[in-house]
């Protein structure tokens, strides 16, 4: 798979056998894990982005190269070896994007697998930037599948939460009159405060009972 570089040197001869250098591209996936990349006497280090660190024979450390520090052709070709270990290494895989004018597919706001042209513009860029882009229909039909299923699990309140969204209330009438009512997390909740609230009932025409409210709207438990 064609990987997309993540570390790019530039190089200009000044004189015979001398170069100049800079860093033009440091992408490099650094992390805790991840803080430098060593590879035959070269190294990048993640608190030097534009620098580079040659193995020093003679004190046995690493010496740091500031890029207005020319180099020899020697060094330029080990230099090489070392951008073309580290961008294979840590290359990231490089996504398909079509050419201008060239089709792709993609998903709209409500799944359905919709196709159009490739055309440099912002929406194009959003798209892929989102990952929404797609060289096959096949492609697109796999994540539409994947979302399928996730969108149902989270109408089923498998995943996500309810987020409350389930409540109980307790109300209190006086002849048909509601009066109060209080409202409560889960169903044990309401039902031990309507017992207690009962057990306190003074009047024949003081009523109590326990609804369930979904989005706004009462059921009868």
């Amino acid at each position: 798979m064609e990987k997309e570089k993540v570390l790019e040197i530039e190089f200009k001869e000044v004189w015979d056998n001398k170069w100049a250098w800079r860093v033009v591209k440091n992408d490099i996936p650094y992390s805790k894990e991840l803080k430098e990349i060593e590879f035959k006497g070269i190294k990048v280090i993640n608190t030097h982005k534009n620098s580079l660190f040659f193995l020093d024979g003679f004190e046995d450390g690493y010496e740091q190269l500031e890029d207005f520090e020319l180099i020899l052709t020697d060094e330029k070709l080990e230099i090489e070896k070392f951008i073309g270990y580290v961008n294979q290494k840590y290359g990231i895989p490089k996504r398909w994007r079509a050419e201008e004018g060239e089709g792709y597919y993609f998903l709209d706001g409500k799944c359905e697998i919709l196709s159009t042209y490739e055309s440099k513009k912002k929406i194009d860029d959003d798209f892929f930037k989102l990952g929404n882009y797609f060289k096959t229909k096949e492609e697109a039909e796999k994540v539409k599948e994947e979302l399928d299923e996730f969108w149902a699990k989270v109408r089923a309140w498998e995943i996500g939460g309810n987020y409350n969204m389930e409540k109980f209330e307790v109300r209190q009438y006086f002849d048909t009159y509601l009066e109060k009512k209080w409202v409560f997390d889960t169903k044990e909740e309401a039902e031990k405060f309507y017992k207690l609230m009962d057990d306190k009932r003074n009047s024949p025409l003081v009523q109590y009972e326990i609804r369930k409210v979904v989005d706004d709207k009462n059921v009868e438990v």
